[in-house]
């Protein structure tokens, strides 16, 4: 760290975190600087790295689907953007498409959310379920009453690619991180002044950003703010099959799992339910979730 004052400090330098420096320090008017602040710099349990990267713009709001369509506009162009030099960054975009699976049960919320996607321009489908078997013909319909599948802007990238070329940017526009973790905040009345570091001490700046993840609500607290933040483990199971599946969509069915390829097999998860999966950083695998609930919706 060459400095302990800084216009901008980051707490956090997964993708967020790195995103907003870089954006930071690509615009021209701004002229500050900025300090990113990662408590682990092997991202092993980062929220980045476990990611499954996953782009899409079937949303049921204008906010989500308009920031999901400059995601998708900044991937396409991240070998410009994020350029340094003569290293070029391949977040190998794999567009294979959204599949979501409907029942008669969410029918009606499925078609409105498809009318506003449309209305904004989205790229996506409303498939009935004769639709449904004759272009996805593994599936088996049976409970299913109609589809939404995203064609175009729509797949997923390697998440550590594109750290690294956010952060690499961001180096190189200016921007300095810090392998540290922020203990406490510096605050005047009710206003924050900068960071206390566990290594390096007071970091002082005009402004702070909370990109810390799951661990936000703790910063949070730390500036009496509650922040509706909290961790939960959520389990990604690889798998691959006996015989070829020509099945490409990431694909979310009807009893909550959600599949797509990854290499040359698939990768699964479910989300927990609130008496499976206890709110915390425990990183323990329950391999008997994959018998009991994905393996038989797969």
């Amino acid at each position: 760290m060459t400095s302990q004052t800084y216009d901008v400090v980051i707490v956090g330098g997964g993708a967020v975190g790195s995103s907003i420096a870089y954006h930071l320090a690509a615009e021209p008017t701004f002229d500050g600087t900025v300090l990113g602040v990662e408590r682990d710099p092997t991202y092993q349990k980062c929220s980045t790295a476990l990611s499954w990267a996953g782009i899409r713009q079937q949303f049921s709001t204008p906010e989500c689907i308009g920031m999901s369509g400059y995601g998708v506009e900044f991937y396409r162009n991240a070998a410009t953007w994020l350029t340094v030099e003569d290293k070029v960054p391949d977040l190998g975009y794999v567009e294979n498409g959204y599949l979501l699976l409907v029942d008669e049960t969410k029918g009606e919320q499925a078609k409105a959310n498809y009318d506003l996607q449309s209305e904004y321009g989205v790229a996506v489908e409303w498939l009935e379920k004769d639709q449904i078997a004759e272009r996805f013909s593994e599936i088996n319909v049976e409970g299913i009453s109609a589809a939404t599948f995203g064609y175009r802007n729509e797949g997923w990238i390697d998440p550590m690619s594109l750290l690294n070329g956010l952060k690499h940017k961001a180096r190189h526009l200016g921007v300095h991180y810090a392998n540290d973790e922020v203990v406490d905040l510096l605050q005047k009345d009710t206003q924050v002044q900068g960071v206390v570091l566990k290594e390096s001490g007071e970091v002082r700046s005009q402004w702070v950003v909370n990109a810390a993840g799951p661990r936000a609500s703790s910063i949070g607290a730390m500036a009496g703010v509650e922040i509706p933040i909290r961790p939960q483990r959520l389990v990604t199971f690889v798998f691959d099959c006996q015989q070829a599946v020509a099945h490409h969509p990431l694909t979310l069915d009807i009893s909550g799992v959600t599949f797509r390829p990854e290499g040359t097999g698939y990768i699964a998860l479910i989300a927990p339910g609130s008496d499976e999966n206890p709110w915390s950083f425990e990183f323990d695998i329950d391999y008997t979730v994959f018998n009991r609930r994905i393996w038989p919706a797969l």
